[in-house]
This record gives structure tokens, sequence and C-alpha cells, in this order.
């Protein structure tokens, strides 16, 4: 069995691993890492896999599989919420580099051939190839849909994490355990060297930082990630503070209403449909008009690398207006949601913009901390782990962690194949 790590093993962004057994090879993820240059999985040379199996809606999961596409003729297994949701972040990624006067990596003809390659497949229902050898997804508890792989050969098993999350959320619950023996587990390491904060505390400091802020007429800004974050804290708002003024703007309404079409893969439908009920939409012509002090403005995108939250940055430091600025996931190194953390500024078209408010970080994680990773690959036992889609850092911590646990794990390179008999 080989296992080639194309893109994301030591780093996070545009994760692609291929895993090879006798004839049949399963890509899992085809990822895009999208900050100001694209980098791109490392396919060339590698024979034509049987299928793309795409753990999650995230561009740095799914972003090149239109590229791959306009190439190759293959099958995307997904669960069936993925669908709409990587399509609606497609489309998007597509706007976005035009709008920055980038030539798009990918075409309208990319696009169509990934709708229609789509295969929806429940979970833990299984996926045959032609030599026996199969796969399943398994709920990996990151966003809606979001899918562990397990590729069955008769060489052994394989576990691809992709993004997961042990713990619970106000969207979802936590993810499954993998109830068969692992030849080889390649696992996600985001968050490889820190546990996550006491979640209910945080919420409850979190909304009464909001309501505080709010009640001394600020406006509040919440750069948000469309899929999953802007739902969290739709639910969040609506259980702590009812009576706030809250709008959403952007693909966070849109990506709600998906969602809502697909209520088995969320923990509390009806809650999210009434948090919803209780925000208000708004377009792009309203804008200017949403600065006024008391109110709270959900906008992409989470990392700030453009999207609508950008012009209300800008309005709001050239009205001067009274604000706060809640950053509430994980910024990548060289990001501008960092860039904005650890200098009070970020990068547009190569131009500087200076925020002067406040800015805070709030770790409302959809990934496992290091403590429910170590534990995760202790149940799964498997013979050897690779840990993946993390900083190097994380990684490796990572790593050493599951050896002193007695494991044979690594951190492989990108580019690296691994042999395992």
């Amino acid at each position: 069995m080989k296992i080639s790590f194309l893109g994301g093993a030591l780093e996070i962004g545009r994760s692609a691993t291929l895993v090879e057994s006798g004839e049949i090879g399963v890509l899992m993820d085809c990822g895009v890492k999208m900050n100001q240059e694209y980098k791109f999985p490392l396919l060339q040379g590698k024979k034509k896999p049987a299928a793309i199996a795409l753990t999650h809606a995230h561009l740095d999961h799914s972003g090149y599989v239109p590229a791959l596409l306009e190439k190759e003729t293959l099958p995307v297994i997904s669960a069936f919420p993925t669908i709409p949701l990587t399509m609606m972040l497609l489309e998007d990624a597509m706007k976005v580099m035009k709008l920055k006067n980038r030539t798009p990596y990918f075409s309208r003809n990319g696009l169509k051939k990934t709708q229609k390659h789509f295969i929806g497949l429940p979970y833990e229902k299984d996926y045959e190839f032609y030599d026996g050898s199969s796969l399943q997804l398994i709920d990996a508890g990151h966003i809606p849909g979001s899918s562990q792989v397990l590729f069955r050969t008769k060489e052994g098993n394989v576990l691809y994490t992709g993004d997961m999350n042990s713990g619970e959320t106000n969207l979802q619950t936590p993810a499954k355990n993998c109830k068969e023996h692992v030849k080889a587990l390649v696992m996600e390491s985001t968050y490889g060297q820190k546990d996550h904060p006491d979640r209910k505390k945080l919420e409850n400091e979190f909304c009464r930082s909001v309501r505080e802020a709010v009640e001394r007429n600020y406006t509040v800004l919440l750069p948000c990630f469309a899929v999953h974050r802007t739902q969290e804290l739709l639910l969040m708002l609506n259980a702590y503070n009812k009576d706030l003024e809250v709008v959403v703007d952007g693909m966070g309404w849109k990506a709600t209403e998906i969602m809502l079409e697909f209520p088995n893969f969320l923990r509390d439908a009806r809650k999210l449909e009434n948090a919803l009920g209780m925000a208000r939409k708004i377009e792009g012509h309203e804008r200017g008009g949403n600065l006024k002090g008391g109110k709270v403005i959900i906008a992409t995108s989470g990392m700030m690398e453009g999207g609508p939250v950008i012009n209300y940055l800008r309005k709001i430091e050239r009205r001067k207006t009274r604000s706060k600025i809640f950053l509430t996931g994980y910024q990548v190194e060289g990001s501008n949601g960092r860039k904005l953390l650890d200098e009070g500024t970020i990068r547009v078209n190569g131009k500087k913009i200076m925020y002067t408010g406040e800015v805070r970080s709030f770790d409302f994680s959809a990934h496992s901390g290091r403590k429910e990773l170590i534990e995760y690959a202790k149940k799964t036992n498997a013979e050897k782990v690779f840990c993946v889609h993390g900083d190097e850092e994380s990684c490796k911590s990572l790593s050493n962690a599951l050896k002193s646990e007695g494991m044979d794990a690594s951190a492989p390179e990108d580019g690296r194949m691994e042999i395992v008999n």
C-alpha cells in the first residue's frame, strides 16, 4: 500500500493525500491554499485515481477539484450537504479571483463537471470498487456533512480523518469513532500543540463581551467563515442574547439556508432555523447604513482575505466609528486576520489598512484539540499514524506525543510517499 502526501502535510491548506492499493487509488481531498498566493496539490506525475473522496466543502480541501476535473473524469464522493456547500464556495472563489484580477485556475466547464460528477453517500454506507475494495464515510463532527474516509483494501484499512471535531458544538454532534481495525491513520493536526478552553465558559465570555459593547453603543464586527462559524455564532447569540440586533452579510446566510435543507446532519435544525429568523440579511447597498452603534454584524470572510468584512473595516476607519472586532476562528500565518491580531493592520490589493479599535480573539474551533486528537488516535489503535494538515510544529508535536504513547507516528513532508506493509 502506498500513501502519498500531495499537499497540506506540514501546513494548513491544499489538503490532498493519495492512497493506492493494487490497481486502485483514491485521492482524499483536493484543496487549495488561498492566501496572497495560491498553492496547489502536487498532482503532476501521479496516475489517475479511481475516485476523489471529499471530506467536506472548505476550499483548503475542495478548491482544486474543478481544475483536476477539467483534465480527468472522476467520481467525487462526499456526504450530501457537501455537494451544494462546495459548489457555493467554488462559485464564490471564481468571483473573488476575478475581483482581485487574478487568472482563475479553473473554468466554468470545471465547475459544471464537478457538479455533474458528485456522488452523495450516506454515512457508514459502502461505495465499492471493481477490485473488491470499498470506502465508507464516517461523521467527522467538523461542519455539516464533514466526513472521515475509511478506505478498505486487501492490504488493510486506511482511515483519513479530514478535519474533525470530537467535541460538541451548538451546530454539530461529535465525530464518530471508527469501529474497524486501522492499518494506517492519516489525521489532521491543526491543534496538535494546543487544547481548547472550556467551551461553555468561552461562550459566556464572548456573549457577555458582545452585549457589553452593544450597550456602550459600539458596532461589533464578527469576521466569520460562511460555513459553520456563521451558524455557530447565530445559535450562540440567539441563546444568550435574543434581543440583540444581529445582521448577516455575505455567504453565511445562503450557507445556513443550505444546511437547513439537511436537518439530519445538524444537532438541532429547529434551533438553527429560529436563530436565523431572529437575524436580518443585508445586501451590498445597505452596508453603509449599518454602522450605527449598538449592532452586531456577522460578515465573511473569517480570515479577512476578502468579502464584505473588508468594506466594513474600511468604512469603520474612514468614519471613526466606535467599534470592536472579535475574531472567532483560526487565523493562518500570513492571513489578514493574523496580521490584524499581531499588527493591527490588513493588506488589500497591496495597500495597508490600519484598524485602531479593539481586536479580540475567541477560540471557537471546529477542530479537535491536542488531547482529543491523542485520545482519538489511541482509540483507533492504528499500526501507523501520519500527522498532517497543521503547521510544522503542530504536526511534529502531535507525532512526538503519539510516539510517547507507544504508537508508530510521523509527520511526513509534502510530496513524500510512504509504503505501508
